[in-house]
C-alpha cells in the first residue's frame, strides 16, 4: 500500500502530496472515483485514463483544519481492476499544529 506522509502541518495551512498510478496490466486502467475518508483531503486528477505500461499522478491536497493532532486515514481510489475489486488504497497521515 502507499503512503502519504504530510508531518507537521500549521493550522490553516495546506500541503500538496503526489502518489503516482502505474498501470502494469494489458489493457486501459480507469480511474473511477477518489474517495478521501476525511473533507480537509482534496485530490486533482488530470487523468482518467491510463494506457498499458503509462503513468499518471494524483495530487492530494491536505488542508489543516479540526482539531490539532495527528490525523490519519485512508483514500481510496476505485479502478476497473479487478485485483481487490478495483479498490487501491493509500494511507495518510498528518500533524497538524497551532
Amino acid at each position: 500500500n502507499a503512503r502519504l506522509d504530510y508531518g507537521q502541518v500549521v493550522k490553516n495551512n495546506e500541503v500538496k502530496k503526489s502518489c503516482t498510478i502505474t498501470n502494469t496490466g494489458k489493457t486501459p486502467l480507469i480511474i473511477r472515483d477518489v474517495q478521501p475518508s476525511i473533507n480537509t483531503i482534496t485530490p486533482s486528477l488530470m487523468q482518467t485514463t491510463i494506457a498499458p505500461g503509462a503513468s499518471t499522478t494524483i495530487d492530494f491536497t491536505y488542508k489543516a483544519l479540526g482539531k490539532i493532532g495527528k490525523q490519519g486515514g485512508n483514500i481510496e481510489i476505485i479502478t476497473n481492476d479487478p485485483t481487490n475489486d478495483g479498490v487501491f488504497v493509500v494511507k495518510f497521515e498528518a500533524e497538524m499544529l497551532k
